[in-house]
Formats: C-alpha cells, sequence, structure tokens
C-alpha cells in the first residue's frame, strides 16, 4: 500500500543515479510496472527461466567441486524482479542533463550540490504527477532540502515541495531542515521543532496553519519555553524569504496580518490574486509582529528598490493603545495600513491617522452575513438574546459594527464572545462566516483598496 521515497543530505553523482534508478521505480507508481508486465507475458517468462534452468544444469554437469545452490533462495525469476531491472537498465542507458539558454546541455555530474539538489526535486515532481490517483499513498522525505543553496534558491526549492505535496491527496511530504524560512510558505500540515532542554531532548509540536500565533503566545507566558534563538532565527529567514520571492522571476506579493482568522476573511475575498499574483497571506501573530516584519523590511526594500517586483500590505487592527509606530513611506510595494471604523465605514489609514477607535477584523464585515452566523451559535443564550430583539439591529447593510445599535454591556458581551477559547472562536466564527457569505456580492471598500494596491 505504501511507497517510501527519501533523498538525503549529501548528493554525490552514485547518489543521484540511484534516484534516476532505482527510486525511480518507486516514483513511477504501478502503471509502468504493469505497461511491462502486459508485454512480457507469463509464458514469456516462464520459457525464459526454462531456457536459463537447462542452461544452469548443463554447466553443473561439467563442474567436480562446485555446484549453483538455490537453498533459501528463489528458484526462478520473478516478475517483479525482472520489470525493476528492465526499468533500471533502462534510466541507467539515459543522462539526466541540464538544458541552457544556449541550446547547450549540461551533465547533472557537473553540476553544484545546490543544483543536483534543485534537479533532484524537479525530478522526482515530474516522476509523482504522472503517477494515478489511485497508486499507492506516498512518503516522500527530504532531509535538508536547503543545503548547498542561497536563500532564493531555498525559497523556490520549498516552494516546489509545497507543490509536490498538493499533487494528490495520497501523498505526504516529510521534511527535515535548520531554515526557518520555509514557514512562511508553508501553512498547511504541522512542524515539529527538537530541540534540547534541561539536558533533556524536547519535541514541540504546531499547527503551521498559526504557527507565529502560537509562537507570540508562548513568549508572552514564559519565553524561556521557547527553543534557544527560534524567534531571532524565525524573524530574519522570514524577511529574507520574503526579500527573496520579491525578487524573483514570477514574484511573489504578501499580506502580512495579524492572526488566523484574519487569513480565513482574507483568503477567501483575494483567492483571485492568491492565484494570479502569487499572494501570500502570512498570519504572524499580533500588531508588534506585523510592525517588526515592516522594520526588518524598510531597509533592504530601499536600497533593492530597483531589483523588487513584488510588493508587500502590512494590516493591522486598530487597538485601544495607540501602536506606537510611524512607518515612513520608502517605496510603493511596502505600506502600513491599520483597518478603522469611523463614519459608517471601515477604512484603511495609517498609523499615524488621528482617530483611534478600537477597531479589530469581526467588526469590519459584512453587516447581513455577519448577523447571520451568530444566528448558527444556536447555544448561546447571551449572543441569541441579543439577537432576538429587534431594536438591537440598526441597519444589516452597515458593517458588523455599525449595523448594531446595542448598549455599552451588550457590546461587551459580544466582544468577550469573540475573545473566549483563547482565540480559536475567532477561527471558528471566520469558517463559519466563510460558509454563510455563498457568494462575494459587495465586496467592502477595505477589501476593494487592498485588491488596488497589488
Amino acid at each position: 500500500m505504501y511507497s517510501y521515497i527519501y533523498i538525503p543530505t549529501e548528493v554525490n553523482i552514485s547518489e543521484f543515479s540511484k534516484i534516476e534508478r532505482v527510486d525511480i521505480q518507486k516514483l513511477t507508481g504501478k502503471n509502468i510496472y504493469s505497461e511491462i508486465e502486459k508485454i512480457i507475458s507469463n509464458t514469456s517468462l516462464s520459457e525464459i527461466n526454462k531456457k536459463l534452468e537447462n542452461l544452469v544444469i548443463t554447466i553443473s554437469d561439467e563442474l567436480d567441486t562446485y555446484e549453483f545452490d538455490t537453498k533459501n533462495r528463489l528458484k526462478n525469476i520473478q516478475m517483479q524482479s525482472l520489470v525493476s531491472k528492465i526499468i533500471e537498465e533502462f534510466f541507467s542507458l539515459r543522462i539526466l542533463v541540464k538544458k541552457s539558454s544556449k541550446d547547450e546541455k549540461i551533465d547533472v555530474k557537473y553540476l553544484s550540490s545546490g543544483e543536483k539538489r534543485k534537479a533532484l526535486i524537479e525530478l522526482s515532481k515530474a516522476f509523482l504527477s504522472t503517477q494515478k490517483k489511485d497508486d499507492k499513498y506516498v512518503l516522500f522525505a527530504v532531509d535538508e532540502p536547503e543545503a548547498s543553496l542561497n536563500t532564493k534558491a531555498r525559497f523556490k526549492q520549498f516552494d516546489e515541495l509545497k507543490n509536490i505535496k498538493n499533487l494528490r491527496n495520497n501523498l505526504q511530504v516529510l521534511i527535515s531542515t535548520h531554515w526557518y524560512g520555509h514557514l512562511s510558505i508553508q501553512w498547511e500540515g504541522l512542524v515539529h521543532l527538537i530541540h534540547e532542554k534541561n539536558s533533556n531532548i524536547k519535541i514541540d509540536t504546531y499547527n503551521l496553519f498559526n504557527f507565529r500565533e502560537n509562537l507570540n503566545q508562548i513568549k508572552k507566558k514564559n519565553y524561556k519555553d521557547l527553543p534557544n534563538d527560534i524567534s531571532l532565527k524565525s524573524i530574519n529567514d522570514l524577511t529574507q524569504s520574503i526579500i527573496s520571492s520579491l525578487q524573483a522571476e514570477e514574484p511573489y506579493n504578501w499580506l502580512i496580518c495579524e492572526g488566523s482568522s484574519e487569513k480565513i476573511y482574507l483568503d477567501f475575498y483575494l483567492k483571485d490574486l492568491i492565484n494570479s499574483k502569487n499572494l501570500v497571506i502570512l498570519p504572524v501573530g499580533g500588531a508588534p509582529e506585523v510592525k517588526k516584519i515592516y522594520e526588518h523590511l524598510e531597509l533592504p526594500l530601499r536600497d533593492y528598490k530597483s531589483s523588487i517586483k513584488g510588493k508587500v500590505f502590512c494590516l493591522v487592527d486598530t487597538d485601544k493603545e495607540k501602536l506606537n509606530f510611524s512607518p515612513r513611506s520608502v517605496s510603493e510595494q511596502l505600506v502600513f495600513k491599520r483597518l478603522l471604523n469611523d463614519n459608517n465605514e471601515t477604512t484603511l489609514e495609517d498609523n499615524n491617522y488621528s482617530i483611534n477607535t478600537p477597531t479589530e477584523i469581526e467588526d469590519c464585515l459584512e453587516g447581513k452575513v455577519f448577523i447571520n452566523t451568530l444566528k448558527t451559535y444556536e447555544d448561546d443564550t447571551i449572543i441569541q438574546g441579543i439577537l432576538s430583539d429587534e431594536e438591537n439591529i440598526k441597519n444589516e447593510n452597515l458593517n458588523s459594527f455599525y449595523c448594531f445599535d446595542i448598549r455599552d454591556g451588550d457590546r461587551k458581551k459580544l466582544k468577550d464572545f469573540f475573545d473566549e477559547d483563547k482565540g480559536y472562536r475567532k477561527i471558528d466564527f471566520a469558517k463559519r462566516y466563510i460558509d454563510e457569505l455563498d457568494s462575494l456580492g459587495t465586496l467592502p471598500n477595505w477589501i476593494k483598496q487592498i485588491k488596488d494596491f497589488f
């Protein structure tokens, strides 16, 4: 049922050839086997075994001191062994080469270690993509995909691995790595952080979807619980990855937001840009983290302005305590905006904008859909009590904050509702909201502003 393929860290030409000749049998799946088996009939195989056995008997008759022993071994060639040997021999006759712009072909044995690793991943993806959907479950393991690659190449390498994972459902990718930059483009799956604590090996497991939020929560509780240097490495590797991706031939665009619930809404509203503009929506765990990434990007984006092709949009809520930060306008490719409710609508304003009305993304949604989503929490008597009073609903056509006309006490109850379950209530609500939002209808103006930026 399972096929396990492993690419080790050290890549030399013998290991590279092994991938071409031996593991390629796993990469191709069962379809190639079945095609060759159709050509080599059981009758033909039986005839081959018979003739070879006769040859062995003839030779044995001439031997005095020695003999051919089949003890503890299969006596005849099996179909699977023969097909495997044919595939191995076939690919050993074909040299993998790199195509160049001058119509030249470079034998892979002359490539650098990093280039060979890139070739391995590209070759594996090509073969895995040809497998039938009902083939075996594939476990595709790669040790340190980033080895011998610069930051830009590392980003592309991990992006390619993400694409391999998306080839089909019965394929799982396992990666071991020292490079934290990949966390910026992987948001499905699990990350297991292996580190030493008090002379013991400890493994912490996080969901990649809200990895940075989890780290931020740990920092707030007890900074010592974090593995050594993870914050420093993750922020440095992340910003290097972003800069590299902005310079790529097909550049990425980034929307850096506070939390996972924001990502759910933005993924839905901006799904066309995710596909057409390589847009990555990355939750980083709060406004201070968004600010930190902006500050890390300011200088390189100003210095390398001419080579930057993509854009970065940093988005935060407006909190009760204003974020003490005045972002400089370094280029049209990097902006920092905060959500703000004012005069019956949501706008995107600079951080130094004078008005500071507390505004979270749950205050900026479509009123009618917001109310319908709240109704799905039938067991919450407090929420249902607010909704049952018709006088509390002012205008469903306004956003989720202004559509209500409720007392401060009920407003606090609504906020407390969203703050339950350590942030998971917001994630649950966002998923329900998207389910209620059958079609886009009229896009909120603040979403239009983001779309216009990209």
